[in-house]
């Protein structure tokens, strides 16, 4: 029960904040209202790979990183992430993992070392994970964040800018707080 408060709570103040026409109108995204809630699903040869690498943090910030056309190219954003990995680990108990769509591993893996980045990160070879998760096409929701129970409880990069950081920042404060007794 507390955990459902907590993600309605962070829902809210993502659709609130993020989701506001230029008519200053109230609209929620209705790609965001279709995966809020929803359940990742980690193929089989995945599943695995994503419980060892995440398991001693709550939550989970996915980058799904289609690198079809090029893959430095792809990978270049998520070096946005670097000035916020601490706080992310250490205070949000939140690890970051890359689900790259690329074939080839040591590829990827020096592709992330050339860039200093060393982020635990898996393939989706055949394109499965995103299939099956109906993750679309369009940039801004191929970054989430999940839970233990691999709900989805935030969609998009928080670290496009500081008022969204700021207001990810709130919500991981809300979600890491006791509940009172």
């Amino acid at each position: 029960m507390k955990n459902s408060i907590k993600n309605s709570i962070l829902c809210f103040c993502f659709c609130l904040s993020a989701c506001i026409n230029s008519d200053k109108k109230t609209n929620i995204d209705p790609i965001i209202k279709s995966m809020i809630g929803k359940t990742i699903i980690f193929p089989d040869d995945m599943n695995d790979l994503w419980k060892s690498k995440t398991e001693k943090y709550n939550y989970t910030l996915i980058l799904y990183v289609d690198s079809t056309d090029c893959t430095p190219c792809s990978l270049n954003d998520v070096s946005l992430f670097k000035q916020y990995e601490d706080q992310l680990r250490n205070q949000f108990n939140t690890e970051i993992l890359l689900v790259i769509q690329n074939i080839d591993y040591d590829y990827v893996n020096t592709v992330l070392s050339n860039i200093n980045i060393y982020y635990p990160f898996i393939l989706d070879i055949s394109k499965e994970f995103k299939t099956i998760n109906k993750i679309p096409d369009i940039h801004k929701y191929q970054t989430f964040l999940i839970n233990k129970e691999k709900e989805i409880i935030w969609i998009g990069s928080p670290v496009i800018n500081k008022n969204l950081w700021n207001l990810f920042t709130q919500a991981m404060q809300i979600l890491n707080t006791p509940p009172k007794k």
